[in-house]
């Protein structure tokens, strides 16, 4: 299911399940980053897949997401 931004993914993800999750790291309004922090607090989200997805796939993205993310 598409959502046009990171706000909308969150309130999508409270009310459906989901198996996994392509996480755009650019989005208005919520980007993807915090989006996943979000997630990862509600219960559940501490087990949900979560890719991160990014055009530009910097290193310094890809340390992050996965310290962070």
């Amino acid at each position: 299911m598409k959502q046009e931004d990171g706000q909308a993914a969150l309130e999508q993800i409270e009310r459906q399940r989901f198996d996994l999750v392509l996480m755009d790291m650019q989005m208005p309004r919520i980007d993807g980053l915090e989006a996943t922090r979000r997630i990862r607090k509600q219960a559940i989200g501490s087990g949900l897949p979560i890719i991160a997805m990014n055009a530009h796939a910097f290193v310094e993205d890809k340390l992050f997401c996965r310290r962070d993310g």
